[in-house]
């Protein structure tokens, strides 16, 4: 269960931490590079993945005492909307590559800078949610 908690938190800062340099550079496109930020989505849903076996395994080892309560339940629910949101950021971005046209000036960016501002926030609710238990 330490092990699993352990990679849990390494998989949560390293990986999903990225999450916030994805906003930063669709909000900054001048700086960003798309062939990079390919990169960093798939890092990111590597994460989310490793996120999710690690929990369902710690959940697993305290014999799912945290599955009825409702923070974990709304966390749940926010998991599942950030995974959405990656898909449908990495496939936008996928989209303004195939295009050929320059990050700074694809009609696409406002809807890369949704979906990445989301994740960041949806990500911070879950943190909130999971370190606070509020009920």
């Amino acid at each position: 269960n330490s092990t699993l908690a352990v990679i849990h938190l390494i998989t949560a800062v390293s990986g999903l931490g990225l999450i916030t340099s994805l906003a930063l550079m669709a909000r900054k496109p001048g700086w960003a590079n798309a062939q990079f930020m390919l990169q960093i989505f798939r890092i990111v849903v590597w994460s989310l993945v490793i996120m999710l076996v690690t929990g369902v395994g710690m959940l697993w080892a305290t014999d799912w005492t945290s599955e009825h309560t409702w923070w974990f339940r709304i966390a749940f629910m926010f998991f599942l909307a950030l995974f959405a949101f990656h898909g449908i950021a990495q496939g936008t971005l996928k989209k303004i590559v195939a295009s050929g046209t320059p990050l700074p000036t694809s009609p696409l960016l406002g809807k890369l800078r949704t979906m990445t501002m989301l994740m960041s926030v949806t990500l911070v609710l879950i943190v909130l949610l999971m370190e606070g238990k509020p009920f």
